[in-house]
């Protein structure tokens, strides 16, 4: 395993298993450790390609546009490009109309300063990653999401039958009162199993379109198939798939079950083809 696969690993395993990540000192080691394996892999690498460069501007104009948000802005100008803003503004921030220096178009430049700062972590991020794996890292990586979907489903499971208020058993919830798994909310869960589901069902089908390649014609060979070890592991992911769906059902999310089924129903006409 390489060492970019490893990081890749121990961050969304930290960014996973430390209540998704949702408290200062759980996300800002995160986007650090982000910023620090991106930095680290494009200093590594110095070619590049077309595509890297256009991924490239595409995050610049998108971290520009995050920024541009946090310009000051004078009362008259935020009124003409945002009335929304403004009448926000006037209702809820304390001495808005009278700031000598402005404001910024960003209701919450805090939060938005936040949002910035993690986009620029996690695009340094991308754009290492997009340069530097090989095929190889690529399958490493998704076996080990793969593993972090089924570990999080069986907490969450056994979480929901032994429910005490409390996350692992011990940490109550700062905010909210409906977690699932190590998330305190459901609704997180649910969008991290849709991130990780096409992943490890697209890990299942190349195994098994893979697998039948390498079988001779007939039926008998088919079901010998089954017995061999390439079989076993493929065997081993269907299940994982399927336990991982299971999971994201019983968060009853509702937009985690449509996202779900939108997937199933894309998946299911790819395959087919």
């Amino acid at each position: 395993m390489s060492w970019r696969v490893a990081a890749m690993l121990l961050l969304t395993g930290w960014g996973t298993l430390a209540f998704g990540a949702v408290y200062p000192w759980a996300f800002l080691p995160l986007f650090v450790g982000c910023a620090g394996v991106g930095l680290a892999t494009l200093l590594r690498r110095t070619e590049t390609s077309k595509a890297d460069t256009l991924l490239t501007v595409a995050l610049a104009l998108l971290v520009a546009t995050i920024g541009l948000q946090l310009v000051p802005l004078s009362v008259s100008t935020i009124r003409r490009l945002s009335p929304e803003t403004d009448a926000v503004l006037r209702r809820y921030a304390v001495g808005y109309p009278a700031l000598a220096n402005g404001h910024a178009l960003s209701i919450q430049p805090d939060a938005t300063m936040l949002a910035l700062g993690a986009t620029g972590a996690l695009s340094l991020m991308l754009l290492g990653f997009a340069r530097a794996l090989t095929r190889e890292d690529a399958v490493q990586i998704v076996r080990g999401v793969t593993v972090l979907g089924v570990i999080l489903t069986i907490v969450g499971v056994a979480q929901k039958a032994m429910w005490n208020g409390k996350i692992y058993g011990f940490w109550t919830p700062l905010q909210g009162r409906d977690p699932f798994g190590p998330f305190v909310n459901r609704n997180h869960f649910a969008g991290w199993m849709l991130m990780a589901l096409p992943l490890a069902l697209g890990y299942f089908c190349g195994r098994v379109a893979r697998g039948m390649r390498q079988v001779k014609a007939g039926l008998r060979n088919r079901v010998l198939w089954f017995s061999s070890a390439d079989a076993s592991e493929t065997i081993l992911v269907g299940f994982a798939v399927l336990l991982m769906a299971l999971g994201l059902t019983l968060t009853m999310s509702r937009s985690g079950i449509l996202g779900l089924l939108a997937a199933l129903v894309i998946s299911g006409w790819f395959v087919a083809r």
